[in-house]
C-alpha cells in the first residue's frame, strides 16, 4: 500500500492541473517522508511525526530554511487531504520567513568586482556576465540567452525569459553594450548560447546557474571582499544605485520588471541610508576648526571619500 502512494498522489496532482515541476517536487517530498517513517503507514502518521520530519537537520547540519519547511508542509498537507482521512498537518501553521538583510555591494565593492573580473580567466566572457547581472539587472536564470538575443545596435536584450515565463526586452547601458560586443567578437561560434557550458561544449547548453554562482564566489575572493556577494546581489545593487542617482521608482520597477511597486519601494530605505552615509563622508572635508565647539561632531570623523553606495542596514523582503 505504501509503495502505491507516490503513484496515486502523482495522479491526483496531475488531475488538479499542477505544473510538472510542482508535481515532481511534491512527490519527492512525500517519498522522503515515507522513507523517514517507514515504521508506520501513512494512516498512522501523527502531527508529531510531521513536525519531526519538518525540523530534521539537512545535509549541511543546519536546520531547514523557513521556505523549505513551508513547502514540505504544503506538500504533506496536500497528500493527506487527497486521501480523505485524518490530516496530521491540520494543526500545523506555516512560518513567516525571517526578514534578512540582502547583501548589497557598495560602489567601491562593485568597482573591485569589475576590476577582479578584468583579470579573471576569460575576462571578456566574465565581464559580460557581470554587466548583465548588474547594469541590466538580470536574474541569474535569465542569463540563459542566445547570441541573437543581444541587439547591440539597439542596446537591448531581446525576449529575455523572465519570472513567471514572461518574455520581455531589457535595455542595456552603453557600458554593458561595449562589454557584450567584446565578448561576442570572441565568442567561439558566434551563434547559439551566449554563454555556452564549458562542461558540455558543442551540446548547445547554456552556462548553468551553479556555474555563475561559483564565478561570483571566485570574483569576490579575487577582489578581497568578505561580503557574501551573489548574482542576485548585483541585481540589488542595480536597484539601489539607480535610486541613489535619482531614477524615479516607476522607472526602476520597469527596469527590474517588478510586478508590484511595493517590491521596488523596499530599496528606498537602503538608498536613503546610502545618501546619508555619503553626506556624512562629504562633511569630513569641512575643517573641524571652523565648527562651533558646542556642535563639533565626533573627534574621530569618518575617513575621507564619498561612498555613494549601499550597505544594507535596513530589512526588507528579498522577493525582487
Amino acid at each position: 500500500m505504501r509503495a502505491e502512494t507516490p503513484g496515486a498522489f502523482e495522479r491526483h496532482l496531475v488531475a488538479a492541473s499542477m505544473r510538472p515541476k510542482t508535481i515532481s517536487t511534491y512527490v519527492r517530498i512525500v517519498g522522503l517522508f515515507e522513507s523517514a517513517f517507514s515504521r508506520c503507514m501513512l494512516a498512522d502518521a501523527t502531527s508529531a511525526d510531521v513536525e519531526t520530519f519538518l525540523a530534521r537537520p539537512r545535509q549541511t547540519g543546519m536546520p531547514p530554511a523557513t521556505a523549505t519547511r513551508n513547502l514540505e508542509l504544503i506538500a504533506l498537507r496536500r497528500l493527506f487531504r487527497s486521501r480523505h482521512g485524518a490530516d496530521p498537518t491540520a494543526g500545523l501553521q506555516l512560518k513567516r520567513p525571517e526578514r534578512r538583510d540582502p547583501a548589497v555591494p557598495t560602489s567601491e565593492q562593485l568597482r573591485a568586482i569589475f576590476e577582479a573580473t578584468a583579470t579573471h580567466e576569460r575576462p571578456a566572457r566574465s565581464l559580460a556576465i557581470v554587466a548583465l547581472l548588474f547594469q541590466a539587472g538580470l536574474r541569474v536564470h535569465e542569463l540563459a540567452l542566445d547570441v541573437d538575443q543581444i541587439d547591440l545596435a539597439s542596446g537591448l536584450v531581446v525576449g529575455a525569459f523572465g519570472k513567471g515565463g514572461v518574455r520581455c526586452d531589457v535595455p542595456l547601458g552603453p557600458e554593458a553594450v561595449a562589454l557584450l560586443a567584446d565578448w561576442i567578437a570572441q565568442h567561439p561560434t558566434g551563434k547559439g548560447p551566449l554563454f555556452p557550458s564549458r562542461d558540455r561544449a558543442g551540446s548547445g547548453s547554456h552556462l548553468s546557474v551553479r556555474s555563475v554562482e561559483r564565478l561570483l564566489v571566485c570574483l569576490r575572493k579575487r577582489a578581497g571582499l568578505t561580503k557574501q556577494i551573489t548574482p542576485h546581489s548585483l541585481r540589488h545593487a542595480a536597484a539601489t544605485q539607480a535610486i541613489i542617482r535619482g531614477v524615479d521608482l516607476p522607472s526602476v520597477a520597469a527596469l527590474l520588471r517588478h510586478r508590484r511597486i511595493e517590491t521596488t519601494m523596499g530599496y528606498v530605505a537602503l538608498a536613503s541610508e546610502a545618501r546619508r552615509e555619503a553626506a556624512t563622508r562629504i562633511g569630513a572635508a569641512i575643517p573641524r576648526s571652523v565648527l562651533p565647539a558646542a556642535r563639533n561632531p565626533s573627534e574621530n570623523p569618518p575617513e575621507s571619500g564619498v561612498h555613494d553606495a549601499v550597505d544594507a542596514e535596513h530589512r526588507f523582503d528579498d522577493a525582487a
